[in-house]
């Protein structure tokens, strides 16, 4: 029960939101391998594994295939898994910038398929001293009480 205690107690204390190494073989390809936020689909939240994206003109597109952090204390754990693709497009203006941002992810409790879902996000900046930022999910799977009993 104390080696329980203790660890609760460490990680109410320490949270790790940004942990990842970068590997970039050129200027239009990135992939990181660890924990991290990803701005191009930010309200997903932290992702432990691996992400990728290839950048070219104004667009990019991108994967992430790990898990989630554990929603009780933000630790790893592993039996939460997450993968996904997306498509994002980023222009620059003269007064400030634009993200745009259209992804799919899917994401399982226990390897059992919890969420499938559209992602997209919006962030800009086109006007002085505002950014604007928003995004909303659209659910493509529904888990039913039939399906859950199975």
């Amino acid at each position: 029960m104390e080696l329980i205690n203790s660890r609760l107690i460490f990680y109410n204390d320490f949270k790790v939101f940004s942990l990842a190494v970068q590997y970039a073989p050129g200027e239009k390809f990135n992939i990181w391998l660890g924990r991290k936020m990803n701005q191009s689909v930010a309200n997903i939240g932290a992702i432990d594994g691996l992400q990728g994206e290839y950048s070219f003109n104004k667009y990019g597109v991108g994967i992430f295939a790990g898990t989630r952090p554990d929603f009780t204390d933000f630790s790893f754990n592993s039996k939460l898994p997450q993968f996904g693709a997306y498509v994002v497009r980023n222009d620059k203006f003269r007064n400030g910038i634009a993200s745009t941002t259209l992804a799919f992810a899917e994401q399982q409790n226990d390897f059992k398929t919890d969420r499938r879902f559209l992602y997209f996000q919006h962030n800009n900046s086109l006007v002085k001293n505002l950014n604007v930022f928003l995004s909303t999910e659209f659910d493509l799977y529904e888990k039913n009480r039939q399906s859950a009993i199975k």
